[in-house]
């Protein structure tokens, strides 16, 4: 008999090997899962997000922990089974699996998830994952309670920062004129190079690619560019123009 051309033995074997008695074996595995399927085709995705959502509610802690940061915050698609599996784990007593649950909420912008953020913001120490979380939710009624844990000449990659850039109404508006401004220019100016503007369904990250260049070139961040520009919108398009 032919082997089968759409197949994948590895991750085959994986799957497998989630759903394997031994917990140590099943820990393995569903850390390896999300990875591995990032080029699986729809099939194996969908087997891959099915096994995750089975091992969100394995008697191990640790296995449910695994599967629930893989299910929220790695893989790149939303379901509604997907958040029903994490509205689940929230309040689980293992260590983290609650922030990666309500993290993985947020990243799909599930707006039911603004207050979870906002109560764990109200305490004095915060996990990073909450700071991720707020981020994705562009909530303006975090942005107080956000600037609370900002620090003084902090990184503008720094999660608080970040988090408020998308919730801070000024800063986001700032941010978003910039990136309107960007795009009036490099369509008046390069059309025929049909620069495209793209953000992931489940990221924050603007990016900019030219038809003009290869593949290999990838393309400019947004955000970097605005930095490196100090948020002149010119400045910027000529920096993209100057590489046509």
């Amino acid at each position: 008999m032919d082997a089968d051309p759409d197949s994948d033995p590895d991750l085959d074997e994986l799957l497998a090997t989630a759903l394997d008695p031994d917990a140590d074996k099943r820990l393995q595995a569903v850390a390896d899962l999300p990875i591995r399927s990032g080029d699986a085709d729809d099939v194996h995705r969908d087997r891959v997000t099915a096994t995750l959502i089975a091992l969100t509610t394995d008697p191990d802690p640790d296995v449910r922990d695994w599967a629930t940061f893989g299910l929220g915050c790695q893989l790149e698609h939303d379901t509604p089974a997907i958040r029903a599996a994490l509205w689940a784990r929230v309040g689980d007593p293992g260590a983290h699996t609650t922030d990666e649950a309500v993290f993985g909420l947020a990243r799909r912008r599930d707006p039911l998830a603004a207050a979870m953020v906002a109560e764990a913001l109200a305490e004095p120490e915060v996990a990073p994952l909450f700071f991720g979380a707020a981020a994705f939710l562009r909530d303006p009624g975090l942005a107080d309670r956000l600037w609370a844990f900002d620090e003084p000449g902090a990184d503008e990659d720094d999660v608080v920062r970040v988090a408020l850039r998308e919730c801070d109404p000024g800063l986001r508006a700032e941010r978003d004129d910039f990136v309107l401004r960007l795009m009036d220019l490099l369509f008046e100016r390069a059309a025929e190079h049909e620069p495209a503007f793209s953000c992931g369904v489940l990221d924050l990250d603007i990016s900019i690619r030219v038809k003009a260049l290869p593949e290999s070139a990838g393309g400019w961040d947004v955000e970097a560019l605005r930095r490196l520009c100090d948020g002149d919108a010119r400045a910027a398009a000529e920096f993209v123009l100057a590489r046509l």
